[in-house]
């Protein structure tokens, strides 16, 4: 906790994280709040997360000349670049939105079956706390990519007309 900056916990406290949370059922989604922070476990670790309300059901509508994003609640800032995951660019008739909420099934590249987002977010590995707050981008109400995370059979690049997503992380 220290290295990550955190205030020093008091051997109380450092009970309490590891009664609750660090030994608490195997299938459990501990979490013990501390000021703004929260003491996670996920996959056998121990996390120190800083505490963000998910966006929820938000549409950022990201408009040509799609210059870079600035996503609500310091989730940080997209951008089309150089590099990054590559998708296929969107048709001149798509409308291009950010959302933090997929309802349905997909399919992604390299899978050959469609799942859910809830899903796809255990399957790869995304902690329980980053799967509201990542952000989906989405052309029309087709989901294209999770930046950086996947990108969808319909989103995957063609070799004349890509784009690079890069997703640079607030806090």
């Amino acid at each position: 906790l220290l290295t990550l900056n955190a205030p020093p916990p008091s051997r109380v406290m450092l009970e309490r994280i590891w009664q609750e949370v660090a030994l608490s059922r195997e299938d459990a989604v501990p979490r013990l709040q501390i000021g703004a922070y929260d003491v996670r476990r996920y996959q056998g670790q121990l996390w120190w997360v800083k505490r963000v309300t998910p966006p929820g059901k938000a549409v950022l509508t990201w408009d040509p000349p799609y210059g870079p994003l600035i996503l609500p609640l310091e989730l940080g800032i997209l951008q089309v670049a150089q590099k990054g995951y590559a998708v296929r660019a969107p048709c001149l008739d798509e409308q291009v939105t950010i959302r933090f909420h997929a309802p349905g099934n997909w399919q992604i590249v390299g899978r050959e079956r469609r799942r859910s987002l809830k899903k796809l977010w255990q399957e790869l590995g995304v902690p329980p706390w980053q799967r509201d707050t990542t952000p989906l981008l989405f052309y029309g109400e087709q989901l294209i990519a999770a930046p950086g995370i996947f990108v969808t059979r319909e989103g995957q690049a063609q070799d004349h007309a890509c784009w690079h997503i890069d997703w640079h992380k607030g806090e």
